[in-house]
């Protein structure tokens, strides 16, 4: 209709005028827009219409399996090639990724070990095998774990997950080899990171020597992640060798140690930390001082950052309120 009464408006003006000088009213020309705009409505309509038939019947879940209409369990996915067999059905634990099982791992430590072992497995596997190991910390673990830390010839992922593990297990031989791929520069970078924190583990001497050996390293991630391996709680013989990386040529190193000394704590941290705090020109460094302080514990902590709660600067005073409150809590 509408198409209908726009065309009966031109045509019953005059032709000539309307060739000539594109005389058309402006009524007929809202007409011709509105039904456009009709015209255009109903084409997006039908294209929704045949978007949502062509459908497929179901829903996904958030796991992103798709569940057909009437059914509430996903289909199980088909077990991929190279998954490892397990020894007893009965002794298997799922790893899960995304809400979908990957492959099946072994519960006990024997057959974790078994899989650690198989070359022949996918590295992936492997790899999810030494992390259940450096989860249940066994001693047992160590020799295997060690040989594979050793090996040039493992895939390298698998060598990051080796260093953890046998950091966790405690064994006093693995110290050594620990220390040793720290200590080389030729040794993969972030090897020796891992190698580096798992050193943390220990706190003998040999332990406190490498990482003191790590903190003057060449490299500044180097040191960063020795003062990172250092920040037990009550760490008093390695105190020392963080405050020495106070006066590191990185800022982000500088700032690490402060958090460092924020989680060894005691009196003697919180001093040290405010005379950094009095002295540094940097805002950077004092954030990281307050919220170190706010690590820590005691009524000196609480009255240094007291001093700043209503301080000048607007950065400072947010982090020292903010410190003060995980102090209180």
């Amino acid at each position: 209709r509408l198409v209908s009464d726009w065309s009966s408006d031109v045509c019953s003006s005059d032709l000539g005028n309307v060739l000539r000088k594109g005389n058309v009213s402006r009524a007929s020309l809202r007409k011709g827009a509105l039904t456009l705009l009709v015209l255009a409505g109903i084409a997006l309509l039908v294209c929704l219409g045949v978007w949502v038939l062509g459908r497929p019947a179901g829903r996904v879940t958030p796991g992103g399996e798709a569940v057909a209409a009437g059914h509430g369990l996903a289909a199980k996915p088909e077990v991929s090639a190279g998954q490892v067999a397990a020894p007893d059905e009965g002794d298997l634990e799922g790893d899960t990724r995304g809400g979908r099982p990957a492959f099946a791992l072994p519960a006990n430590q024997a057959g974790l070990l078994r899989v650690l072992g198989d070359r022949s497995a996918k590295t992936e596997v492997r790899c999810a095998a030494a992390d259940k190991l450096r989860q249940l910390g066994a001693r047992e673990s160590a020799g295997l774990l060690l040989e594979i830390l050793q090996d040039k010839s493992e895939p390298l992922s698998l060598r990051y997950k080796a260093a953890r593990a046998v950091g966790v297990a405690g064994d006093e031989s693995a110290e050594a080899v620990l220390a040793s791929l720290a200590a080389e520069p030729g040794t993969d970078r972030h090897l020796r990171v891992v190698s580096v924190l798992a050193l943390g583990n220990f706190g003998d001497s040999n332990a406190l020597n490498a990482l003191a050996q790590a903190e003057r390293d060449p490299d500044s991630l180097i040191r960063f992640k020795a003062v990172q391996a250092l920040e037990k709680k009550d760490n008093v013989a390695g105190r020392e060798i963080v405050e020495k990386a106070l006066g590191d040529t990185d800022i982000y190193v500088q700032a690490r140690a402060i958090q460092t000394l924020g989680k060894i704590g005691g009196q003697p941290a919180v001093r040290t930390i405010d005379g950094v705090l009095q002295t540094t020109e940097s805002d950077f460094i004092r954030i990281a001082c307050l919220t170190a302080l706010g690590n820590s514990s005691g009524p000196e902590a609480v009255a240094i950052l007291s001093r700043y709660e209503n301080n000048t600067n607007q950065l400072l005073s947010v982090n020292a309120r903010a410190a003060l409150q995980r102090v209180k809590q």
